[in-house]
């Protein structure tokens, strides 16, 4: 019985990778709709097979694999890019998640039946441990290298650069008027401030001119084509706009100290850098110890390699050179991080750095929880290089070995005791609420307590991404009532026009 479904699950595999395959080639046509459609029944069934052969993490994992192929495939039954994007994304994406499935397949056939389900899980939380020391390692490293140290050398006012602060701002009130009163109560002697008011509505443009005696300058924004992202677009003309040698853009939720520019600016000319990125201090409230931190999480324990660097858009200083040498926003005018284009231009040279600020510094951002949450959705996709694949790696990882760490401390003991692989979990675990309760501590100024929100925020981390990948693929993701899927993803025209008259 089992050697037949076995058989049975390998033709109906085959048959669904031929199928999803020849759809992703002919994703226009009818014939490529008709074999998505059945490709999909196809790779629902063996999934199902495969759960019917034996119930255990192997087939759990080709479940879920199976879903993300399921993705693809309404993807290609949307059609909503261009067709040439299209069959390049979808093929891609189905050869890395076949083979992956194929992969599973292989050991759920060959795995020697002397490794139980207890067996399983003493391996799960020994690789669990591995990363966590792996990870946790490198936060240690980070925090130590992203510490802000003021320089001890001041600059006259004489030698200092001139600096334009660049805000975009669209539909603002309160929040810009804060951000520019704690902007003008800086000592920062060569400063111009730049806001780009890009309303429909709103009080920014009462704002500003209520402000303008006291230096602010109003720049009028334009309404974006379809390559540009409506930020982007923001930035680059803040930036033709600026007269300062440095150039600091932030949102309107920032909220500076009285020395902020100063220290910024001394440390990058003490440094001889380029650029920097800061890590704001966040005093918002309880409900901002989730996705931002988790966000800073990443940012800081996840290992790096060549010139990829931490980087935040919350508030970044460039030199004006290096956006020129970089070709402006021009050459990213899609990329939804642009500040992390030019981090890694900068960091070719060793000429970037990153920063936390802390109370000399005084840096904060003020942004709410659904503020953040609206970010994360924007963002969390295109980070992930707008692949199925890429959210289907993330979201396993996370649950595997951040996740499940928890919940191995529980299942461990009803699967033969094992005292080792119980202290595995434990200490993985441990590390993983020192990491998260460190940052609370020092970005959020909460209490170590709160640490325990990890396990909530790592869930959220999950649904965030895969929510943004929904957005991104199948509807819109709105900043300040701009759709960014447009540039991001490069959807034809004559599809998203039907999505603006339709939102979903």
């Amino acid at each position: 019985m089992a050697h037949d479904l076995w058989l049975a699950l390998a033709v109906v595999w085959l048959a669904s990778a031929f199928l999803e395959l020849t759809a992703g080639r002919s994703p226009a046509r009818q014939f490529g709709r008709l074999a998505a459609y059945i490709g999909q029944a196809c790779s629902a069934a063996s999934a199902g097979i495969l759960l019917a052969l034996n119930v255990n993490l192997l087939s759990v994992l080709f479940l879920i694999l199976a879903l993300y192929r399921e993705v693809n495939l309404f993807r290609i039954l949307a059609a909503r890019l261009e067709r040439h994007n299209l069959r390049q994304v979808s093929i891609r994406t189905s050869w890395v998640l076949l083979a992956a499935e194929l992969a599973v397949l292989a050991l759920a056939y060959y795995w020697p039946k002397s490794l139980t389900a207890s067996v399983w899980l003493e391996l799960l939380a020994a690789s669990q441990l591995l990363v966590a020391i792996v990870l946790a390692s490198n936060f240690r490293v980070q925090l130590r290298r992203t510490k802000f140290i003021a320089s001890g050398k001041h600059l006259s006012q004489r030698e200092l650069p001139t600096l334009t602060v660049a805000i975009p701002a669209k539909d603002e009130t309160s929040d810009l008027e804060e951000c520019l009163a704690s902007l003008l109560a800086n000592d920062y002697p060569k400063l111009e401030v730049l806001v780009l008011d890009d309303s429909a509505g709103g009080k920014t443009g009462e704002i500003i001119r209520a402000l303008a005696h006291d230096g602010v300058r109003f720049i009028l924004g334009e309404k974006p084509t379809s390559r540009w992202l409506a930020k982007n677009l923001a930035y680059d003309r803040l930036a033709e706009e600026a007269n300062g040698e440095l150039i600091l853009f932030c949102g309107v939720d920032v909220r500076f100290g009285p020395n902020s520019l100063r220290l910024l600016v001394d440390k990058l000319t003490a440094d001889g850098g380029e650029m920097i990125s800061v890590m704001p201090l966040n005093r918002r409230n309880y409900r901002s110890f989730i996705i931002q931190p988790m966000r800073y999480f990443w940012e800081l324990a996840r290992p790096r390699f060549g010139a990829s660097q931490p980087v935040l858009s919350t508030c970044w200083l460039v030199k004006k050179d290096l956006l020129v040498r970089g070709g402006g926003f021009k050459a990213i005018a899609s990329e939804i991080v642009p500040e992390r284009y030019f981090a890694k231009l900068a960091a070719r040279d060793s000429k970037y750095n990153f920063i936390r600020s802390e109370k000399t510094l005084a840096l904060a951002s003020a942004k709410s929880a659904a503020e953040q949450r609206a970010t994360a959705i924007r963002t969390r996709y295109p980070l992930l290089h707008r692949h199925l694949a890429s959210v289907a790696g993330a979201s396993l990882f996370t649950f595997t070995w951040l996740v499940a760490s928890f919940a191995l401390i529980v299942i461990l003991p009803f699967y033969g005791w094992s005292t080792l692989s119980e202290i595995f979990a434990a200490v993985a675990s441990a590390l993983w609420l020192a990491i998260y309760g460190t940052i609370i501590r020092l970005q959020f100024g909460a209490s170590l307590l709160a640490a325990p929100i990890f396990l909530l925020a790592a869930l959220v981390d999950i649904v965030l991404a895969n929510y943004s990948l929904a957005k991104y693929e199948f509807g819109q993701v709105l900043w300040k009532g701009r759709d960014a899927a447009r540039p991001v993803m490069g959807l034809n025209s004559n599809n998203q026009a039907s999505i603006v008259q339709n939102p979903s």
